[in-house]
């Protein structure tokens, strides 16, 4: 028995969050097959399952998340996660209006800090872009830097004619993110440098959550290039280290 699964039953949180940072290193497939290893030695722990299911949800792999969520959820009906992350995957690849329900019943036992990027995610699909302005709003001053929220944000000030607000906040995105944006912008036909165009605006900040696939999370940021490969979403002025205890400020 490995030192390594003799941790998981001690420190069942901990484990798959330090193994979801391997994922800094490029190597998404190696990261799930870890995962799968440890879960045929500890085949009922709920955490391993959830995590996992997070990792395969960034991936965009919704069914195979679907049925890691449903196992978790199985084996802990107490955890909010792999309930969240059910929720999640029916609202980017089903029924937008359905997920962003179960989002809103799930508030009543959840953190708003988990919460709210699917619900601005969901709002944002669905049109109700007064909705996000308003969730970002209530949330936190300021809101914390994540890109997802932000580019969400960025759109429904676009769609609702805030238009010189959404210029600042792309501009902090570009500031904050530049590599991301500008393998974003390219994604969508625009130029990685120099202005933008609104509809180029547009089709960028849409490329880069397609992009990040089902990654909303509150402080490792993956997205995929069209060719297939992880990258990391480098922050400049922030080492991904620090952004868990920034976060906890928030």
């Amino acid at each position: 028995r490995s030192r390594l699964v003799h941790h998981v039953n001690f420190f069942p949180r901990a484990l798959p969050v330090m193994m979801q940072t391997r994922l800094r290193c490029g190597d998404y497939e190696r990261v799930l097959g870890q995962f799968k290893s440890l879960m045929r030695q500890e085949p009922d722990e709920a955490y391993l399952y959830s995590h996992r299911g997070e990792v395969l949800l960034w991936g965009g792999r919704w069914a195979q998340a679907a049925r890691h969520f449903r196992r978790a959820w199985e084996l802990n009906d107490d955890l909010l996660w792999p309930k969240v992350g059910l929720a999640a995957v029916e609202l980017l690849s089903g029924d937008a209006r359905a997920g962003l329900a179960e989002i809103e019943r799930l508030a009543a036992f959840g953190s708003e800090s988990i919460l709210l990027p699917w619900r601005v995610e969901g709002c944002r699909r669905l049109g109700l872009h007064d909705r996000v302005v308003a969730a970002c709003a209530r949330f936190a001053e300021p809101l914390p830097f994540r890109p997802h929220l932000w580019m969400n944000l960025a759109l429904s000030r676009l769609a609702t004619g805030a238009k010189s607000e959404a210029r600042r906040i792309v501009a902090g995105l570009r500031r904050q993110a530049p590599e991301f944006l500008a393998d974003a912008a390219r994604a969508a036909g625009a130029p990685a440098a120099g202005a933008w165009s609104e509809p180029q605006t547009r089709k960028t900040l849409l490329a880069g959550l397609a992009a990040m696939r089902g990654n909303r999370s509150r402080w490792l940021y993956t997205y995929f290039t069209p060719d297939g490969r992880l990258k990391i979403v480098r922050l400049h002025g922030v080492r991904p280290e620090q952004i868990p205890t920034q976060l906890k400020r928030n």
